[in-house]
């Protein structure tokens, strides 16, 4: 039987460190000292790209548009991502804090562990790459009351529990200036077939991202991404969708804690690996 899921996810701006203008507060972290944050992983078909710093001080106020002011590259560390514990390489460092593959690329089915090495300390984390899953169709639907909807469709594997994120975005014209782009919604969509394994999945978009974007971007086509992640990486952008719910949609955040990581000795951010397929709706 078709099942349809309903998710309300809140907006955004940055997923792995919060930068604040305000008074300290106790959080129970180790608040003293800059915290390596980790941004980035290898997808399907693609070499890795991560983004290595220190964060500072946590704080009560998060202002996130300011997040780059508030933090530093990791430099010249030794970065290797191994595949199935046997396959190896040496990230390379291509701007301060931002280290490349060149040669290995993401495989399904496959197991990355990421290695850090720095001053004498080394962190590490690993992530499944889940083989993809075919997004079927995409429509955008009018109820009965006018109001419009955008929904997802596709059939779930029944062979094991599915982890997914819906990325969204979309190319636009200016109507101001009549310039072309393609912009990405900054919003986490997530969706587990705990309950619903093996199913046809009609996934609606509740909160509603055709009402996303600036009001003079004329939008021609939505591109949507259907990403199959691992666990840990679903646990962590799962936590960080309650913080921003909780704050109500602004870019001013309260600090989340220690979101659960698959990284080790304190590391904050996330290592992700995935696979995705995507499709995309045209608007006349």
């Amino acid at each position: 039987m078709k099942k349809s899921i309903i998710y309300s996810i809140g907006i955004i701006v940055s997923l792995f460190s919060l930068c604040s203008c305000e008074k300290e507060i106790d959080l129970g972290l180790d608040k003293l000292e800059p915290k390596v944050v980790v941004e980035g992983g290898i997808i399907e078909g693609q070499t890795a790209r991560l983004q290595v710093k220190y964060t500072k001080v946590y704080t009560e106020e998060m202002f996130c548009d300011q997040i780059d002011e508030y933090s530093t590259p990791v430099r010249n560390a030794v970065v290797t991502l191994i595949e199935n514990g046997d396959v190896e390489e040496v990230l390379q460092e291509k701007e301060f804090g931002f280290y490349e593959g060149i040669n290995l690329k993401g495989k399904e089915n496959s197991t990355y562990t990421l290695k850090i090495e720095k001053d004498g300390k080394t962190i590490q984390g690993s992530c499944h790459l889940s083989k993809s899953v075919k997004i079927d169709n995409v429509k955008i639907i009018k109820d009965e009351k006018g109001k419009m909807s955008m929904h997802a469709f596709w059939k779930d594997p029944q062979d094991h529990t599915n982890y997914y994120r819906l990325n969204i975005k979309y190319k636009y014209i200016n109507s101001i200036t009549g310039e072309k782009g393609e912009k990405e919604i900054p919003r986490i969509y997530l969706f587990s077939d705990n309950q619903f394994n093996g199913q046809q999945i009609d996934y609606i978009f509740e909160d509603n991202p055709l009402a996303a974007m600036d009001y003079y971007y004329n939008v021609e086509e939505y591109i949507i991404e259907l990403q199959s992640i691992d666990p840990t990486v679903y646990d962590f952008l799962r936590n960080v969708r309650k913080v921003q719910e909780g704050n109500n949609g602004t870019t001013f955040m309260k600090a989340p804690g220690n979101p659960p990581t698959n990284l080790s000795d304190g590391c904050g951010g996330v290592f992700n690996a995935y696979s995705f397929t995507s499709t995309s709706i045209k608007i006349k």
